[in-house]
């Protein structure tokens, strides 16, 4: 029998009824992991729920319940990853700052990829880096990187040349293993380099 430490827990946040119910059936018939997704409708909802209880995940509509204010939420539950669950393709413009996404076209499979992928993904920087593998130098970098700076801009923040400031990015993104700035920002946030 698995443990509750084992178990995934998935917060449903979306209006329609039949996605919603759809999205929770698709977790519960999992097999590969235990999860237990548990849905909503209202905001007032995922407030209550998310002070009452730990999620490992958020898979909620950018539109649910009037509107989701994602930056809101970060400052918030920073450690929770979102994805957006998108009900028409024409929304894939919604899933910037998301982890990722889903649509209703999207099978079982690739949902669980994208739970073992993220769950591989933290448990490697969890168990093999820490935030002392950057140097100080490298800290205020990604700091100002995962605030949306450019190179150019990093670079007369702190002084230096923008030759400088992208050899420390390559230099961060070798330490890390994470190659994209959507990934450096979470590992940011997840390390406290910066407040949401």
């Amino acid at each position: 029998m698995q443990t509750d430490k084992e178990t995934i827990h998935i917060l449903v946040a979306e209006n329609l009824p039949i996605v919603r119910d759809g999205l929770v059936s698709q977790l519960e018939h999992l097999t590969t992991v235990h999860v237990h997704p548990v849905s909503i409708s209202t905001k007032q909802s995922l407030r209550s729920l998310l002070g009452a209880r730990n999620f490992n995940f958020l898979f909620i509509s950018p539109d649910f319940d009037g509107g989701f204010d994602l930056s809101e939420f970060r400052r918030d539950y920073a450690s929770i990853p979102c994805i957006a669950i998108l009900s028409e393709l024409k929304q894939l413009r919604f899933c910037n700052g998301y982890y990722d996404c889903i649509t209703i076209f999207d099978s079982a499979e690739k949902i669980l990829s994208l739970i073992i992928n993220y769950q591989k993904t933290t448990q490697t920087k969890s168990s093999v880096e820490s935030p002392d593998v950057l140097s100080t130098r490298e800290k205020e970098i990604l700091a100002c990187l995962a605030k949306g700076l450019s190179n150019k801009e990093v670079a007369d923040k702190l002084c230096l040349s923008v030759y400088t400031v992208m050899t420390h990015r390559r230099n961060i993104c070798q330490k890390l293993q994470i190659h994209s700035l959507s990934g450096l920002t979470i590992y940011a946030i997840a390390n406290k380099l910066i407040e949401v």
